[in-house]
């Protein structure tokens, strides 16, 4: 497809994925007899040696997949590192094949342009990035796309890698905007909040407008458009989508948090709750912390599940080394601060928040992925999660 990857570059992924995991080693081209390039030697080449067996495979196909996603939705440094077969498993940065921003080529002749956003090195061709026709948007929606596959791996929903998440990402991220522009107001000119995201999120602005409307972005986030060119607060809604003015000192201090430490969030404080803050930030439901990043609530999505269930199965005890090593085991990248918040929520946290009340549905806005016009539920306990959820985000929650 033009201005994306070919399965040869693919390949090479695989390859860089399973050499910096491990699965496999590492042999310099220099240790390879010069016999090999006798064409007469090589009439037959097994694939593997005939001594072995199933058991000396100790990961399965179905882990190998997971791990892959996972490593470049979470662990794989795109802004840094380059993608590289030829160089062992240590990590080799832009930097040191001068592959920077400051020397992409910008050319109106589409196979003249060069990016260093995705940067995957030919092992066989000197300087020559396999992902230098990857614009900066091309590359969000190619990074959306492993979070969604991981996700999908990791609840089991292969159907929801036909789902194309890039747009509904930059939805979020402009919906975000809308509402920070609409902090302490119920109404403001269109013009304005349209400005706003064209100044602050374009890259977001210009993926949703692949499949939509740019001012639809407004009633995407639940707001009205008047005939005079303003923007609304329904009164229906005002209740659960107006942020107080007096809200902006907590939003400070919440995105200072997130900006020392995005991947453990936020806290969702009940008083945060009220002032409608899960507006702001990704909030999935049973999470109780606001991140500015999907990515990031998805790897704390991650430790959460996994560490629910090796305590429900009696594998680990309320111990965060004991729980920072079983991580470790199954392939997550563990980390002790998010362990032990994911410990202390699961202690203390327990269950009215995070049950369905089933005797409230209704029709609306769901709360976590902001599906308009579907039947949604609250929880058990509005006074800490005032939220309604649709029967998908309740249905992954569940499970």
């Amino acid at each position: 497809m033009k201005g994306y990857i070919t399965s040869y570059a693919v390949n090479l992924m695989w390859i860089h994925f399973l050499l910096r995991h491990q699965h496999v080693e590492y042999v310099p081209p220099s240790s390879i007899s010069p016999s090999l390039d006798d064409k007469e030697a090589l009439t037959y080449l097994p694939m593997l040696p005939e001594e072995t067996s199933r058991s000396s495979f100790t990961t399965s196909v179905a882990e190998l997949i997971t791990g892959f996603f996972r490593f470049y939705a979470f662990e794989f440094d795109w802004k840094r590192e380059v993608i590289s077969v030829s160089r062992g498993t240590s990590k080799v940065l832009k930097e040191d094949l001068q592959w920077i921003e400051s020397r992409e080529i910008m050319s109106l002749i589409f196979r003249e342009r060069v990016w260093y956003r995705l940067c995957i090195e030919d092992p066989f061709e000197e300087n020559l990035n396999l992902g230098r026709h990857v614009s900066p948007i091309k590359m969000n929606k190619f990074v959306c796309e492993f979070v969604n596959f991981w996700t999908a791996c990791t609840l089991g929903t292969p159907k929801e890698t036909m789902v194309d998440r890039s747009s509904s990402h930059a939805a979020d991220v402009c919906t975000q905007c809308v509402h920070r522009c609409m902090i302490g107001r119920t109404s403001a000119d269109v013009e304005e909040v349209m400005e706003t995201l064209r100044t602050k999120c374009l890259g977001s602005l210009a993926a949703f407008e692949v499949e939509n409307t740019a001012s639809s972005v407004l009633s995407r986030a639940g707001y009205e458009v008047t005939s005079n060119k303003k923007i609304m607060i329904p009164a229906a809604i005002r209740n659960g989508l107006h942020i107080p003015a007096h809200a902006q000192a907590e939003i400070a201090i919440i995105d200072e948090e997130l900006a020392n430490d995005p991947y453990l969030g936020s806290a969702a404080t009940s008083e945060r709750i009220a002032m409608n803050l899960r507006h702001l930030y990704f909030h999935h439901l049973g999470l109780k912390r606001y991140f500015l990043k999907e990515k990031d609530s998805l790897k704390f999505m991650e430790h959460r599940n996994a560490i629910e269930r090796a305590l429900d199965e009696k594998l680990v005890t309320f111990n965060v080394a004991q729980v920072e090593e079983f991580l470790k085991r199954v392939g997550i990248d563990a980390d002790p601060d998010m362990i032990t918040i994911v410990l202390a929520d699961k202690q203390l946290i327990r269950p009215a928040s995070e049950t369905r009340d089933k005797q409230r549905q209704t029709r609306g806005t769901c709360s976590g992925c902001s599906a308009t016009a579907v039947s949604v539920w609250p929880t058990m306990d509005p006074a800490s999660d005032d939220g309604f959820y649709c029967n998908t985000c309740w249905e992954q929650y569940e499970q």
